[in-house]
């Protein structure tokens, strides 16, 4: 469930069984808030032609489940319907009583004002509190709006202003939203109040309210480890030849002195030592080879295990950057601090993961080359550090920011399903205020691509333009590209040239090759888009008819479990990429839980309460055929003599803020103003409603006006 204002509901819902003829059938529907399921139920029966007979609630359905018929007079916001639900009218031939009203889950506590020590109790739910006699807590404090803020009962208590001229103060602090506990006071106008459970355990609420918390990633820092060096034994020292000779000499003076025969012993030990000490110094160092080889091999073989060890921890960090998308689901139904983490002013914002592959180690293995070693050792040092280099199944990315736009190739079915889980992994790590998506598709390639209607990314409330955003047609294909153009250009204009402005939110698009639309219109986005937050994910049964603009390309010709991406900025090239898919039927389930998610903590296109268009005559309380009796009745009433007793200076309404007219008085305001914006934005719109609503306030006698247009004189020509 969704609010479009502060006190309506949107909801994206499927109706099916005996409220349609056949099939399913999804509508949209905007309601106040405090609407009961009843009510709910006669608005979709009134508007289904193949339903009979007066719907008197709805039934829920989940799966294969059979249908939960709902309590008629249960608050839509507790009722168990969130956008994305699968419902059945129920009519009143079914046999479903309505219940008695709940008993009381909370009491709200007037401690202060004109109210005070009036209790009021409140069902779970919504409950409006203001002046009017509609709300569902009517205070008597004039200084509360009509329709002042709703108090929600749940799991938690909240309070929601619902744009009240005085504002709703929780704990000192004025608040659009707020949980309180029961020791809380809450103030509004006068009137200040507490909110008790009557139950400790209250029923949660159906509120889609999402607040984004720093995610709890694992944190990996890569490091850089060395190899043990290779050291050989000492070489094998010199046979002490003057020792080895000795004997010899010896024994050749021994037989010139003595002349017996006996001496000649001394010479033939002469190379019996040699040979000894030859033997044994080579020996010694075989012995001192052999201990230094089998030591580093230990070594070698403690290094290979702490480095697979290091791999592992690194490939662990690396998934848990890109989940795969079964166990982003979990944390989708777990609301875990993954969903929607990835933010502008962090890291990986803007990447899609496109599957698992074997990648370059971030954890870097370095060893010294050595000549001490034998031929063996080095060869077993080099296939060990050759084992280091990789890390297997960790997600292959692209980054859109860096890289553009994405190319998918391949045969239709197996094409479509990775550029779809690329988009349902995208959705659910990026928020809906900060990734937009659309699509161009054929209507043939248009079921194939329904489970994107019920993606909070869709929805107007976030888009940065009006208009379609899912097309399948020729019609509505053009409406979106002359969107995104005028996106475009709007963008860059207001980037100045600059190349490193981002832009946001980030527009994805998906574009299916057989669209029914000018090619070169989808391409020109695709080409000049990226440089202000516009990337596309273009899907083609051929590499050959992807768009040159790619800056990656994914083919997908040898099946899911074996793609190849091409990265044109840095020329890096992956084989074997195992997809990321999930089926249809999972996609369609991932939507749906993510239809009734909002970021609470992103500003939309509804925050600011203002409407989408003024109408002039209603600004300045006039009918729209007004007579000239009126006006002149007017002017009398800003006269020159009315206001020598009364001078309202010259005030004009010319807007709307927060809910009253806004107020410009030249006189006390000015007596210059400066209007400035960019091409577009609504300068000459602007002037022209202040000249309006001077000139139906002020007579000709009061007001005079001097025209000077340095562009043709078109700002002006209907004021002339």
């Amino acid at each position: 469930m969704s609010h479009d204002g502060p006190d309506r509901m949107a909801l994206k819902l499927s109706l099916t069984g005996a409220s349609t003829a056949s099939g399913t059938v999804d509508v949209e529907v905007d309601v106040p808030s405090g609407t009961t399921v009843g009510a709910l139920a006669a608005q979709l029966s009134a508007s289904s032609p193949h339903h009979s007979g007066d719907a008197v609630t709805l039934a829920i359905r989940r799966g294969a489940m059979t249908a939960r018929p709902l309590d008629p007079t249960a608050d839509l916001e507790v009722s168990g319907i969130l956008s994305g639900s699968t419902v059945d009218l129920v009519g009143p031939d079914s046999g479903v009583v309505p219940s008695a009203p709940e008993p009381a889950a909370a009491m709200m506590v007037v401690t202060a004002g004109p109210d005070a020590g009036a209790r009021f109790p409140l069902r779970r739910g919504s409950a409006m509190v203001g002046r009017d006699p509609s709300c569902d807590v009517v205070l008597t404090d004039d200084m509360v709006s009509r329709r002042h803020l709703r108090i929600e009962v749940g799991d938690h208590i909240e309070v929601v202003d619902l744009g009240s001229v005085n504002g709703t103060i929780v704990a000192g602090s004025q608040v659009p939203r707020a949980r309180i506990e029961p020791t809380t006071e809450t103030v509004a106008g006068d009137t200040t109040f507490r909110v008790e459970a009557v139950h400790g355990d209250l029923s949660p609420i159906s509120t889609g309210a999402f607040v984004r918390s720093p995610p709890a990633g694992i944190t990996f820092a890569p490091g850089e480890h060395a190899a043990p060096r290779i050291v050989g034994a000492p070489k094998p020292g010199r046979v002490p030849m003057i020792a080895a000779l000795a004997p010899l000499v010896l024994g050749a003076v021994m037989y010139v002195v003595t002349q017996r025969v006996e001496s000649l012993i001394f010479v033939a030990l002469s190379p019996v030592m040699l040979v000894g000490t030859a033997v044994e110094s080579r020996m010694s160092h075989r012995r001192r080879s052999k201990g230094a080889a089998e030591k580093f091999r230990r070594e070698l073989a403690t290094f290979a295990d702490d480095g697979r060890r290091h791999l592992d921890d690194e490939a662990t960090a690396r998934r848990s950057e890109h989940p795969p998308l079964t166990d982003l689901e979990v944390t989708l139904h777990g609301r875990s601090p993954t969903l929607w983490s990835r933010r502008p002013d962090g890291e990986h914002f803007g990447e899609v993961a496109i599957g698992r592959g074997r990648l370059p180690a971030r954890t870097s293995f370095t060893s010294q080359r050595t000549d001490d070693g034998s031929a063996d050792l080095v060869g077993e040092l080099d296939d060990t550090m050759q084992s280091l280099t990789h890390v297997d199944g960790v997600p292959v990315v692209v980054d859109l920011t860096a890289d553009g736009s994405i190319g998918v190739a391949g045969p239709p079915e197996t094409a479509r399903s990775v550029a779809a889980s690329m988009v349902a992994a995208a959705a659910l790590l990026h928020s809906p205020a900060e990734l937009v998506v659309t699509l161009v598709s054929s209507e043939s390639a248009a079921p194939e691509w329904h489970w994107l209607t019920w993606l909070p990314h869709v929805d107007a409330r976030y888009a940065p333009f009006d208009g379609v955003r899912l097309a399948s047609s020729t019609a509505g294909g053009v409406a979106l590209q002359s969107s995104l153009t005028v996106l475009l250009d709007a963008r860059t204009a207001a980037g100045g040239g600059q190349q490193r402005v981002r832009h946001l939110p980030l527009v994805l698009l998906v574009v299916e090759d057989d669209a029914p639309i000018d090619r070169s219109l989808l391409v020109d986005v695709l080409e000049r888009g990226p440089a202000v937050g516009i990337h596309t994910i273009w899907v083609a049964g051929a590499v050959d008819r992807l768009p040159a603009g790619c800056g990656a390309v994914v083919d997908a010709n040898a099946g899911p479990d074996a793609l190849a991406l091409r990265i044109r900025r840095s020329k890096e090239a992956f084989d074997a990429v195992r997809a990321d898919l999930v089926g249809a039927a999972d996609l369609d389930r991932i939507a749906r839980a993510l239809s009734p998610l909002i970021d609470v903590g992103a500003r939309t296109r509804d925050d600011s309460g203002l409407p989408d268009v003024v109408y002039g005559p209603d600004l300045l309380g006039m009918p729209p055929d007004a007579p000239p009796e009126l006006i002149l009745d007017r002017w009398s009433q800003t006269s020159i003599e009315a206001a020598r007793h009364h001078d309202t200076g010259l005030r004009a309404a010319v807007g709307i803020a927060t809910g009253e007219p806004f107020v410009l008085d030249l006189r006390a305001h000015g007596p210059h103003a400066l209007v400035g914006g960019t091409t577009g934005a609504g300068k000459s719109e602007f002037l022209q409603a202040w000249v309006m609503a001077l000139a139906s306030s002020f007579s000709p006698q009061r007001v005079n006006f001097l025209f000077v247009d340095y562009k043709g004189g078109s700002a002006f020509s209907e004021c002339v």
